[in-house]
């Protein structure tokens, strides 16, 4: 069971309501599914009240809870903490996904979500989680671009900047890759490989094509066209 955030609730969380004067009061009580029904507003930045303290329930029971809460989130076009629970649900429940069906229906769902949202930004999964990034990805080709920093933050590779060559070198368990900017061909472990995308500078961070890397990476990929995400999967 991950150790970030286990959802409840049941837990206690400010709220806030209003006075007969217009000004905003804090109160204390507890939250409850029938209470969010009810019509309490769950606020992104109280997400984090709800997932803390221990629940006695099953992890199937959880999950239909989580899910049952996305639904209500969703009925009140809450779509920024709708988006938030279903990212939890995919963090803590992906990995243990019956099926390949299965996980895309829990991906299928943040990304209808998204689109609901308005947000046409393209997001990157990794081990299902949605690392920070300063820049997002972008698609040029057909070809997923991803910035050079999600390699070394959330794929656990080595990243060098080699100046004297204008190239990166890339390093994972026991594969060595260099990229050359403005070359459409890569060294994998000094043997010349060529690429159909070539690395690419933009905003001043370097962008690396996904697919390719995630061959030598030991990666999969998936691309879900709804909700515009990539899905990253590190073989471990």
């Amino acid at each position: 069971m991950k150790k970030t955030m286990i959802m409840t609730l049941t837990a206690t969380m400010l709220f806030f309501t209003f006075s007969s004067a217009g000004v905003a009061k804090q109160d204390s009580s507890p939250l409850s599914l029938s209470s969010i029904e009810n019509g309490v507003h769950v606020s992104g930045e109280r997400l984090e009240q709800l997932i803390n303290n221990t629940w006695d329930s099953t992890e199937r029971e959880l999950l239909e809870k989580l899910q049952d809460l996305v639904l209500h989130l969703s009925s009140q076009k809450n779509w920024k903490d709708a988006i938030a629970v279903q990212s939890e649900i995919i963090s803590r429940f992906a990995s243990t996904a019956a099926n390949t069906q299965e996980l895309h229906s829990l991906y299928l769902q943040l990304g209808k979500l998204y689109e609901l949202a308005g947000d046409d930004r393209i997001k990157t999964f990794v081990n299902d989680v949605e690392p920070a990034l300063e820049i997002a990805p972008f698609i040029i080709g057909g070809r997923s671009m991803i910035p050079i920093k999600l390699l070394a933050v959330a794929m656990d590779t080595k990243v060098t900047w080699q100046p004297e060559t204008r190239s990166v070198l890339i390093q994972k368990d026991n594969n060595n890759i260099t990229l050359f900017m403005d070359q459409s061909y890569a060294l994998i472990n000094g043997v010349r490989v060529e690429m159909e995308v070539k690395p690419i500078t933009k905003d001043g961070h370097m962008f690396v094509p996904l697919r390719f890397l995630s061959e030598y990476l030991d990666s999969e990929v998936t691309w879900e066209p709804t909700g515009k995400i990539i899905i990253i999967h590190t073989k471990k």
